[in-house]
């Protein structure tokens, strides 16, 4: 084998060696730019994830004082006897205004009487 032909070989063969070496340069390169990116987007994930947590643990504690349906409905039987009492003091008022009135004309029909 003759000399060019040993040199256009080992060419060929730097040549592959070199490509290999971009690509996997390359692989690397990106392969560390995507796990930063990665990384921070789990920092900044895992910053959200703490907060929404305090936020539902306070949530949680804040719907634990709430009144339940129970109460509620307890609530709602004390406001319709507190309507019901009006309504007859109401009705007593009416009563007790006709009565008022009728003494203030007898009052004022027997002052011309005099």
């Amino acid at each position: 084998m003759d000399y060019t032909a040993s040199q256009f070989w080992f060419n060929v063969v730097q040549s592959l060696v070199v490509s290999v070496l971009a690509i996997y340069t390359w692989v690397v390169v990106r392969t560390k730019a995507n796990r930063t990116a990665i990384d921070a987007v789990n920092e900044r994930v895992a910053g959200q994830f703490a907060t929404i947590v305090e936020r539902v643990t306070m949530l949680e504690r804040d719907v634990q004082h709430l009144p339940g349906h129970g109460d509620i409905e307890k609530l709602h039987e004390k406001v319709n006897a507190i309507a019901g009492a009006v309504g007859r003091i109401e009705g007593e008022l009416t009563g007790l205004h006709s009565s008022m009135t009728l003494i203030h004309e007898h009052l004022l029909e027997r002052r011309h009487d005099d």
